[in-house]
Parts: C-alpha cells; structure tokens; sequence
C-alpha cells in the first residue's frame, strides 16, 4: 500500500469513527429517555449512523481491498442509497406540522428491490468478472456490459439520492417553519436554523462526489480533494447529534380537540381581547420559556386554530412573535425594578420568560429591524 493509499484510508477513517461515535452516544441517549418520540428519532438515527458506517468502510475497502470489495459491495450499495430515506425520515418525523400522516413504505422498498437485484445478479456473474471491475476502477468487463454498469451505478445513484431527499427535506422543513412560529414560543428549540444548515451540508457533498461522473474513479479517489470532501459528513453527524441529545427542536402535536372537531374551529371559545389582555397580564404565560399555544389554549378553553387566527388578525404578528414581544416588554420592567440593580443581564432574560441568551439575542435583533422598517 502506497503513501496516497494510506492517507486515502486514514481521511476515509475519520468520518466512519465519527459516525461510530455518535452511534454509540444515540445508543446512551436512546437508553436513557423515556420519551416516545425521543426514542423513536434516536433509533432512526442509530439506523443512519450504522448505514454511514457500512459505507465509510466500503469506501475503505474499496480503496485498499478489491478481494474484500467484491464480497460487500452489495451490502455497500444498499447503506449508500438507504443512508438518506434514513436521514429524511428523521426529518419527516421531526417537521410534522401537526397532521397524522405516516412516512411512505415506498422509500425503503425501492433500495431495498435495488439491493436484492445487485445481490442477485451478482450471485450468477463470476466473481472474476466482479473482481475485474473493482479493479480497473469500473471498466466494462468482457461479456457484462450491462452487469458492469449495474455494479458501477453506486455512486451516480448516491447522487440522485443525495438530490431528491435534501430536496424533499427542504420542503418539508419550509412547511414546519412556517407552522411551528404559530405552535411554540421558545425561539431557540423552535429555530430550524440547524435543519437548514444539514441540508446544506448534504448538498455541500455533492460537488465532490459528481467528481466520479467526470474522472476516471482511480483519479478520483487518488484525489486529496476528494479526501478532503470526506470531511463535510462530519460535521452532519455531529450537528444533529448535538441537537437531538440537546433536545434542540419542537414537536408540534396534533391536539385532542383539532382531532374530534376536524377543521378546529367549530367549537372554538371565542376570545374577547380585553379578557384576553387580561388574562396574560394576570397570568403571565409567557414566563414559561417552553410555551406553547395549546398550554394557553386549555387554559382559554379555544382551540390551536382559533387563537393562532385571534392573535393573528388582532394583533399582527404570530404567536411566537407576540408571546416574545410580552418578554421583551416583562425584561423592560424588571429593569428598572429597584431588587434588580445589581443582577446580572442572563438572569433577567431568563426571568422574563427567554430559554437563554442566545435566544433573546435572535428575538432582541428581529424586534430592532421591524422597528427600524416600522420608523
């Protein structure tokens, strides 16, 4: 093995690791929760870190073992495709907006029949002919003209894949934002900044990866660029590790009453805005950093829609930017409170109802710009 050979084998080890890291810390936190749906989206992950594991090692071999490439290759072809149904069923689950729906069986089958094909077709070509292939890097062998270009699909499929699902995840995450601001008022678990930017990522890969489509495959896995495209995957694993452990996100439950009413207004309380001030002046809902509209909406007696619609139409703005606008004006008062002269900035933000800091400081700075458009 040449010294490119082990620099290839070392920069393709790295992200494998990391994904084996982060598999083990889903497997602790998985086992460590009780909650349903946290248990549901760490297991989905544990799926796709074991897929991008399986692939990392496919590569490895594929650079440093033809012998041993020709053995895995199925297993390699199918965690290459599944790896993101895997990641976009994570998401799936993630960015439901509130609608029972179900993730499509459609998307394992189509891998899944892929795998069983290269599998099957590959048991009837002699290992010579698979051998042959791996080792001149994808040339036609003799005789196998359309097993050879099967066997080599890997990657231009890799590449499909890795444009539809991101794309599918787009839509999806666009879709979730637009109804989570009118669901929770935590500005930082509600954000879907680290969504868009895992997208982003994925598609970061894709240039790299195209390379194959252009070059001869010896030139591009001997490429350094090329190792150091394997990098851009670390950061995915790292960035929805991080996220999910630090519980980072907000699932928005279908509530019982949307269920049994079917539109969700049709038995709505109406709201009065003078009762309605009233009741968050007295109440002071808002101080719960974690709120969210179906806590007010027990304690109104209405519906998700209905007060989404009220605050709306009364008030101009969503739910997440009234219910952070009341905690700007709480952070104001407190201020000026004589027993708060000498308490610190992050205490105050966190008593006016603000899950941190950081989150005031998105909120504060998006306030700032509608005032500066307003005036």
């Amino acid at each position: 093995m040449g010294t490119m050979d082990i620099i290839q084998v070392v920069g393709f080890s790295l992200p494998m690791f990391s994904a084996l890291v982060c598999c083990v810390l889903m497997i602790m936190y998985r086992r460590g929760s009780s909650d349903t749906t946290q248990r549901r989206l760490a297991a989905i992950m544990i799926l796709t870190y074991v897929s991008a594991v399986i692939c990392w090692f496919g590569i490895i071999v594929y650079v440093a073992d033809y012998d041993w490439f020709v053995w895995i290759n199925t297993l390699f072809f199918f965690a290459l495709i599944l790896d993101q149904v895997l990641l976009y069923n994570f998401l799936y689950n993630i960015t439901g907006t509130g609608k029972r729906e179900k993730f499509h069986k459609l998307h394992y089958v189509i891998p899944v029949l892929l795998a069983v094909s290269m599998g099957v077709w590959s048991l009837l070509v002699p290992y010579e002919v698979q051998y042959y292939i791996v080792e001149t890097r994808g040339e036609p062998a003799p005789g196998y003209l359309w097993y050879s270009r099967f066997f080599s699909s890997t990657v231009p499929i890799f590449i499909i894949y890795n444009i539809i699902y991101p794309l599918l995840g787009l839509f999806r995450v666009k879709a979730y934002h637009r109804e989570v601001v009118n669901y929770s008022a935590d500005e930082q678990r509600a954000s879907a900044g680290w969504l868009y930017r895992l997208i982003f990522l994925v598609w970061l890969t894709l240039p790299v990866a195209s390379g194959v489509l252009f070059v001869h495959k010896s030139v591009f896995f001997s490429s350094t660029l090329t190792v150091l495209g394997a990098f851009l995957p670390i950061f995915q694993y790292l960035i929805i590790c991080y996220n999910l452990m630090s519980g980072n996100y907000v699932i928005i439950q279908p509530t019982e009453t949307e269920e049994s009413e079917g539109d969700g207004n049709a038995k709505a309380r109406k709201i009065d805005r003078k009762k309605f001030e009233t009741y968050i002046r007295e109440k002071k809902p808002y101080l719960n950093s974690k709120l969210k509209i179906t806590d007010m909406c027990v304690e109104l007696g209405t519906n998700r829609s209905y007060l989404s619609s009220f605050i709306n139409s009364e008030y101009g703005m969503n739910f997440s930017g009234y219910i952070n606008r009341q905690r700007l004006d709480e952070l104001d008062r407190i201020r000026v409170a004589p027993e708060n002269r000498n308490a610190a900035g992050i205490d105050l933000v966190l008593c006016a109802g603000f899950s941190s800091y950081r989150s005031y400081i998105r909120v504060k700075a998006r306030d700032d710009a509608s005032q500066t458009i307003v005036f």
